[in-house]
């Protein structure tokens, strides 16, 4: 092999190391999350950050549904709750939901992977301000999916979310 050729090949591997170690791109912008507990893949010590671009480098999804909080059928549009579980490489079974006032509530990590749970960053077009319950809402497909209908699931739409703790 040639020496540049072997140069090359070396860079490209130095290159590839922080991914190779597990670490996720830096964000560019605000923090909008945090993923900290039961986590592979970190880009700051023990958490992982992500601003609005790096959820929506996750792949985004539509969802239209209705809420006990809104009228009629909205169109939500985030990243799935699994992409981003996938992305930390999360290995825990509970996700401990932090709002910006503090609201806390857990979430098995199983309704992430059981129905296309969204991280909603727009409603009907527009990105979600805090007071819109902004700028992330976990949404439930509760249209395709009646039994995600009670009192009980609608504890788990936390809004305003900006931690997640893997457990």
């Amino acid at each position: 092999m040639s020496l540049v050729l072997y140069a090359f090949a070396a860079s490209l591997l130095a290159a590839a190391a922080p991914a190779a170690a597990g670490e996720l791109p830096r964000p560019t912008g605000k923090v909008i999350l945090t993923v900290t507990g039961q986590i592979t893949r970190t880009n700051a010590p023990g958490r992982a950050e992500f601003d609005v671009a790096m959820l929506e480098a996750l792949g985004v999804e539509e969802l239209r549904t209705a809420t006990a909080w809104t009228e009629g059928r909205p169109l939500f549009v985030g990243p799935r709750g699994q992409a981003l579980l996938e992305a930390v490489g999360a290995r825990g079974e509970r996700l401990k939901a932090k709002a910006i006032n503090d609201y806390l509530v857990t979430i098995p990590a199983e309704d992430f992977r059981r129905y296309p749970v969204l991280l909603a960053l727009k409603i009907d077009g527009e990105y979600l301000r805090v007071r819109d319950k902004g700028p992330i809402w976990v949404v439930y497909p509760r249209d395709q999916h009646p039994e995600l209908a009670t009192a009980q699931m609608n504890q788990r739409w936390i809004w305003q979310l900006k931690e997640l703790a893997v457990e």
